[in-house]
Protein backbone atom coordinates (compact mmCIF):
# COMPACT_ATOMS: atom_id res chain seq x y z
CA UNK A 1 0.00 0.00 0.00
CA UNK A 2 1.33 3.35 -1.22
CA UNK A 3 1.57 5.99 1.58
CA UNK A 4 -0.64 8.92 0.84
CA UNK A 5 1.72 11.73 0.65
CA UNK A 6 3.52 9.29 -2.26
CA UNK A 7 -0.35 9.51 -3.66
CA UNK A 8 -0.53 13.24 -3.35
CA UNK A 9 2.73 13.61 -4.74
CA UNK A 10 2.30 11.54 -7.76
CA UNK A 11 -1.29 12.60 -8.38
CA UNK A 12 0.52 16.16 -8.52
CA UNK A 13 2.76 15.17 -10.89
CA UNK A 14 0.21 13.43 -13.05
CA UNK A 15 -2.07 16.57 -13.61
CA UNK A 16 0.90 18.65 -14.83
CA UNK A 17 1.65 16.20 -17.30
CA UNK A 18 -1.74 15.98 -18.55
CA UNK A 19 -1.87 19.31 -19.91
CA UNK A 20 -3.72 18.88 -23.86
CA UNK A 21 -0.57 19.83 -26.35
CA UNK A 22 -3.12 22.59 -28.06
CA UNK A 23 -2.76 24.23 -25.06
CA UNK A 24 1.34 24.75 -25.93
CA UNK A 25 -0.19 26.28 -29.93
CA UNK A 26 0.94 23.31 -31.72
CA UNK A 27 0.46 23.22 -35.44
CA UNK A 28 -0.75 20.68 -37.41
CA UNK A 29 -2.27 18.80 -34.39
CA UNK A 30 -4.80 16.22 -34.59
CA UNK A 31 -7.24 14.81 -31.50
CA UNK A 32 -9.20 12.14 -30.64
CA UNK A 33 -11.09 10.51 -27.83
CA UNK A 34 -12.65 7.18 -27.27
CA UNK A 35 -14.29 4.70 -25.47
CA UNK A 36 -13.67 0.56 -25.17
CA UNK A 37 -14.30 -2.35 -23.44
CA UNK A 38 -12.90 -5.86 -23.37
CA UNK A 39 -11.41 -8.78 -21.43
CA UNK A 40 -8.76 -8.63 -18.84
CA UNK A 41 -6.27 -11.15 -17.24
CA UNK A 42 -4.15 -11.43 -13.53
CA UNK A 43 -3.79 -13.97 -11.10
CA UNK A 44 -3.96 -14.63 -7.76
CA UNK A 45 -1.30 -15.73 -5.20
CA UNK A 46 -1.63 -17.10 -1.70
CA UNK A 47 1.75 -17.22 0.23
CA UNK A 48 0.28 -20.47 3.12
CA UNK A 49 -0.84 -22.84 -0.18
CA UNK A 50 2.20 -21.44 -2.83
CA UNK A 51 -0.88 -21.45 -5.39
CA UNK A 52 -1.61 -19.36 -8.00
CA UNK A 53 -5.37 -18.48 -9.13
CA UNK A 54 -5.99 -17.37 -12.31
CA UNK A 55 -8.37 -14.38 -12.63
CA UNK A 56 -10.36 -12.94 -15.41
CA UNK A 57 -12.48 -10.39 -15.98
CA UNK A 58 -13.61 -6.83 -17.74
CA UNK A 59 -11.52 -4.09 -19.00
CA UNK A 60 -13.68 -0.66 -19.65
CA UNK A 61 -11.54 2.65 -21.00
CA UNK A 62 -12.29 6.48 -21.49
CA UNK A 63 -9.75 8.13 -23.66
CA UNK A 64 -10.52 12.05 -22.98
CA UNK A 65 -8.03 12.93 -25.79
CA UNK A 66 -5.52 12.00 -27.85
CA UNK A 67 -3.36 14.83 -29.13
CA UNK A 68 -1.47 13.53 -32.08
CA UNK A 69 1.53 16.35 -33.26
CA UNK A 70 1.99 15.78 -37.50
CA UNK A 71 5.12 14.11 -36.56
CA UNK A 72 3.34 11.38 -35.25
CA UNK A 73 4.13 11.76 -31.37
CA UNK A 74 1.12 12.17 -29.11
CA UNK A 75 -0.24 12.02 -25.26
CA UNK A 76 -3.48 11.30 -23.87
CA UNK A 77 -5.38 10.97 -20.39
CA UNK A 78 -7.29 7.77 -20.10
CA UNK A 79 -9.88 6.56 -17.33
CA UNK A 80 -9.23 2.44 -16.78
CA UNK A 81 -11.59 0.44 -14.59
CA UNK A 82 -10.27 -3.18 -14.85
CA UNK A 83 -12.73 -5.79 -12.65
CA UNK A 84 -11.79 -9.46 -12.08
CA UNK A 85 -12.59 -12.40 -10.03
CA UNK A 86 -11.58 -16.02 -10.01
CA UNK A 87 -11.72 -19.46 -7.90
CA UNK A 88 -9.40 -21.96 -7.18
CA UNK A 89 -7.99 -24.80 -4.50
CA UNK A 90 -4.10 -23.53 -2.71
CA UNK A 91 -1.74 -26.45 -1.76
CA UNK A 92 -3.54 -26.60 1.71
CA UNK A 93 -6.69 -27.43 0.12
CA UNK A 94 -8.59 -23.95 0.86
CA UNK A 95 -10.64 -22.66 -1.67
CA UNK A 96 -10.15 -19.05 -2.37
CA UNK A 97 -12.64 -16.58 -4.35
CA UNK A 98 -10.69 -13.52 -4.87
CA UNK A 99 -11.81 -10.43 -6.79
CA UNK A 100 -9.95 -7.36 -7.27
CA UNK A 101 -11.22 -3.75 -9.18
CA UNK A 102 -8.76 -1.38 -10.38
CA UNK A 103 -9.72 2.55 -11.06
CA UNK A 104 -7.00 4.08 -12.49
CA UNK A 105 -6.18 7.60 -14.19
CA UNK A 106 -3.75 6.66 -16.88
CA UNK A 107 -1.16 9.42 -18.84
CA UNK A 108 0.22 7.82 -22.29
CA UNK A 109 2.71 8.93 -24.16
CA UNK A 110 3.61 7.49 -27.60
CA UNK A 111 3.83 7.33 -31.33
CA UNK A 112 1.78 7.00 -34.33
CA UNK A 113 2.32 5.39 -37.36
CA UNK A 114 0.19 5.64 -40.30
CA UNK A 115 -0.14 2.20 -42.64
CA UNK A 116 -2.14 2.78 -46.12
CA UNK A 117 -3.51 6.32 -45.47
CA UNK A 118 -6.64 4.65 -43.77
CA UNK A 119 -5.07 2.78 -40.45
CA UNK A 120 -2.83 3.62 -37.77
CA UNK A 121 -0.37 1.51 -35.43
CA UNK A 122 0.15 2.96 -32.33
CA UNK A 123 3.15 2.36 -29.49
CA UNK A 124 2.64 3.61 -26.11
CA UNK A 125 4.04 3.73 -22.43
CA UNK A 126 1.43 4.43 -19.98
CA UNK A 127 1.96 5.74 -16.22
CA UNK A 128 -1.22 6.14 -13.69
CA UNK A 129 -2.63 6.14 -9.94
CA UNK A 130 -5.94 5.35 -8.57
CA UNK A 131 -7.22 3.15 -6.23
CA UNK A 132 -7.36 -0.94 -5.81
CA UNK A 133 -10.19 -2.63 -4.18
CA UNK A 134 -9.79 -6.30 -3.41
CA UNK A 135 -11.78 -8.87 -1.20
CA UNK A 136 -11.75 -12.90 -0.88
CA UNK A 137 -13.96 -15.76 0.67
CA UNK A 138 -12.01 -18.60 1.81
CA UNK A 139 -13.90 -22.34 2.49
CA UNK A 140 -12.41 -25.71 3.71
CA UNK A 141 -15.05 -28.51 2.97
CA UNK A 142 -18.44 -28.04 4.33
CA UNK A 143 -17.51 -26.91 7.76
CA UNK A 144 -15.25 -23.91 7.67
CA UNK A 145 -15.47 -20.79 5.85
CA UNK A 146 -14.49 -16.97 5.80
CA UNK A 147 -15.26 -13.97 3.96
CA UNK A 148 -12.52 -10.87 4.22
CA UNK A 149 -14.57 -7.32 4.24
CA UNK A 150 -12.99 -5.70 0.96
CA UNK A 151 -10.27 -3.62 1.76
CA UNK A 152 -8.48 -0.66 -0.77
CA UNK A 153 -5.57 1.09 -1.51
CA UNK A 154 -3.80 3.91 -3.52
CA UNK A 155 -1.50 2.72 -6.21
CA UNK A 156 0.69 3.48 -9.01
CA UNK A 157 0.49 1.31 -12.65
CA UNK A 158 2.79 1.35 -15.44
CA UNK A 159 1.51 0.15 -18.76
CA UNK A 160 2.50 -0.33 -22.68
CA UNK A 161 1.18 -1.27 -25.61
CA UNK A 162 -0.04 -1.06 -29.11
CA UNK A 163 -3.26 0.54 -30.24
CA UNK A 164 -4.66 -0.46 -34.13
CA UNK A 165 -7.39 2.05 -35.48
CA UNK A 166 -9.30 1.90 -38.82
CA UNK A 167 -10.67 5.17 -40.48
CA UNK A 168 -14.14 4.26 -41.37
CA UNK A 169 -15.42 7.75 -41.99
CA UNK A 170 -14.14 11.22 -41.52
CA UNK A 171 -14.92 11.22 -37.62
CA UNK A 172 -15.61 7.70 -36.56
CA UNK A 173 -13.17 4.90 -36.52
CA UNK A 174 -12.66 1.56 -34.68
CA UNK A 175 -9.60 0.43 -33.10
CA UNK A 176 -8.28 -2.49 -31.34
CA UNK A 177 -6.08 -2.15 -28.13
CA UNK A 178 -3.58 -4.69 -26.12
CA UNK A 179 -1.93 -3.70 -23.03
CA UNK A 180 0.60 -5.67 -20.36
CA UNK A 181 0.09 -4.25 -17.31
CA UNK A 182 2.58 -3.87 -14.26
CA UNK A 183 1.21 -3.96 -10.79
CA UNK A 184 0.63 -6.00 -7.84
CA UNK A 185 -1.07 -5.75 -4.50
CA UNK A 186 0.24 -7.44 -1.64
CA UNK A 187 -2.77 -7.96 1.22
CA UNK A 188 -2.09 -9.32 4.81
CA UNK A 189 -4.59 -11.42 6.05
CA UNK A 190 -3.34 -12.36 9.43
CA UNK A 191 -2.89 -15.93 8.74
CA UNK A 192 -1.08 -14.86 5.42
CA UNK A 193 0.23 -12.56 2.83
CA UNK A 194 -1.88 -12.89 -0.64
CA UNK A 195 -0.91 -10.92 -3.62
CA UNK A 196 -3.24 -9.66 -6.36
CA UNK A 197 -2.13 -9.17 -9.73
CA UNK A 198 -3.81 -8.13 -13.59
CA UNK A 199 -0.95 -8.97 -16.15
CA UNK A 200 -2.87 -7.30 -19.40
CA UNK A 201 -6.12 -6.56 -21.19
CA UNK A 202 -7.67 -5.93 -24.82
CA UNK A 203 -10.49 -3.64 -25.72
CA UNK A 204 -12.42 -2.94 -29.32
CA UNK A 205 -12.52 1.04 -29.47
CA UNK A 206 -14.80 2.99 -30.73
CA UNK A 207 -12.96 6.59 -31.59
CA UNK A 208 -14.02 9.87 -32.55
CA UNK A 209 -11.80 12.44 -34.35
CA UNK A 210 -12.39 16.16 -33.47
CA UNK A 211 -11.86 18.77 -35.37
CA UNK A 212 -7.59 19.23 -36.53
CA UNK A 213 -6.39 22.61 -34.80
CA UNK A 214 -4.72 25.05 -36.63
CA UNK A 215 -2.88 28.26 -35.18
CA UNK A 216 -2.66 30.13 -38.85
CA UNK A 217 -4.25 33.55 -38.40
CA UNK A 218 -7.12 34.24 -40.06
CA UNK A 219 -7.93 37.66 -41.76
CA UNK A 220 -10.47 39.92 -40.55
CA UNK A 221 -12.21 42.00 -43.42
CA UNK A 222 -11.75 45.78 -42.75
CA UNK A 223 -14.94 47.99 -42.94
CA UNK A 224 -15.19 51.36 -44.18
CA UNK A 225 -17.19 54.03 -43.55
CA UNK A 226 -17.11 56.72 -45.78
CA UNK A 227 -18.74 60.44 -45.11
CA UNK A 228 -21.24 61.68 -47.72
Amino acid sequence: MKPSCHFLVSFTWLLLLSTPLAAQGIDNQTTISWIGSGSVAGYYVTKSGNKSIDLTGDSLEIMFWQDREKSGFFDGLQLLQLELSGTGIDGSGISHEPKLEVLSLQYHLGWNGNLFNFMHLQFFVSYGIGQTRFSVALQQGQTWSKNFEEQQAYSDMTSYGTNLILELTDRLWLGYSTVHVQDSQLVDYGYTQSEFSPTDYQSILIVYKWQASSNSNQRIPEVTATNR
